[in-house]
């Protein structure tokens, strides 16, 4: 990451918060998502967040810089994880 944000989902809310680290105040929200964002990585080029959403049997896209869901993909069941290898780092 940037060392300077970290993304929170919000499984219930369906939401994904933005919160700044050195302030501990929130910066934004990612809303529209489909329900039950959980486990979330960056991408190694660091432009997109994957984000498992759990209750709707899918992974959703999104793109960092506009905080926007780009796309969903369905999984299956339940989906938990997202890794990538190398690991992302975000600046």
């Amino acid at each position: 990451g940037d060392k300077k944000h970290v993304f929170l989902s919000n499984r219930v809310a369906s939401t994904i918060s933005l919160i700044n680290m050195q302030t501990l105040e929130k910066v934004g929200d990612i809303t529209g998502l489909p329900a039950g964002p959980d486990d979330m990585e960056i991408t190694p080029d660091g432009k997109t967040l994957w984000v498992t959403l759990r209750f709707s049997k899918k992974v959703g896209v999104i793109d960092i810089p506009s905080m926007k869901l780009m796309t969903v993909i369905p999984v299956g069941k339940s989906p938990h994880g997202v890794f990538f290898m190398p690991r992302a780092g975000w600046e």
